[in-house]
C-alpha cells in the first residue's frame, strides 16, 4: 500500500491523511482504503486517569 497518486498497477494506493472523503483511488479495478485511524477533534480534553 502506499499514497502515491501514480502507484503502479500491482499496489494499492491508500489514503492516509486526516481528509479522505474525496479520496478515490488511481484504478477501478482497487479497492478505496484508509490507514490511519484518526480519532478527530475534541471540544473539551478528557484525562484517561484521574490526577489526586
Amino acid at each position: 500500500m502506499c499514497r502515491q497518486q501514480d502507484a503502479p498497477y500491482d499496489i494499492i494506493d491508500t489514503c492516509n491523511a486526516y481528509y479522505c472523503d474525496g479520496f478515490k483511488p488511481n484504478s477501478h479495478n482497487k479497492p478505496t482504503m484508509w490507514t490511519e485511524n484518526w480519532d478527530g477533534w475534541y471540544e473539551q480534553s478528557h484525562p484517561s486517569r484521574v490526577y489526586v
